[in-house]
């Protein structure tokens, strides 16, 4: 699930056009390569928020599906390189990345109202540390009779 939609770009069909289209399909907009952005943008955003929030975030917050369209938008111009990215596509591309960083690192004024996600501090059944289901992999099999 993307966190944004297509919808969500506020571009023209004739827009997308040019940003996806190939020699075999000129004038038509790829829809696979207009999700792949999308999704690209949504698995950059977890990246950055996976451990300070449980990812995928739901509901998905405004300024999330926001950053999600800004940076689908840079994507899919980062893809023409003969084409003039506008300014505007690059300014929101940066102002996305920051806040979304800023958020994963925890000093934004955002928070995001979507479960946080939590360290186990259960102590472990020894009474000593943490438990984590980590399993012994390595060290010797000791013989029980000897």
């Amino acid at each position: 699930m993307s966190y944004a939609a297509r919808a969500d770009l506020n571009l023209d069909d004739v827009r997308l056009a040019e940003l996806t289209d190939s020699a075999n399909a000129q004038g038509v907009v790829d829809v696979t390569l207009v999700q792949k952005a999308l999704d690209d943008a949504t698995a950059w955003i977890e990246d950055m928020l996976r451990g300070k929030y449980l990812v995928p975030l739901v509901p998905v917050p405004t300024v999330i599906r926001l950053a999600c369209r800004d940076l689908a938008r840079y994507f899919l111009y980062a893809r023409r390189e003969t084409m003039q990215m506008p300014d505007s596509i690059l300014d929101d591309h940066m102002r996305a990345q920051k806040l979304v960083e800023s958020i994963g690192r925890e000093d934004s004024d955002v928070v995001l109202p979507c479960p946080r996600a939590r360290a186990d501090t259960s102590p472990s059944p020894s009474g000593g540390g943490l438990e984590q289901g980590i399993r012994r992999k390595f060290g010797r099999k000791r013989d029980p009779l000897a």
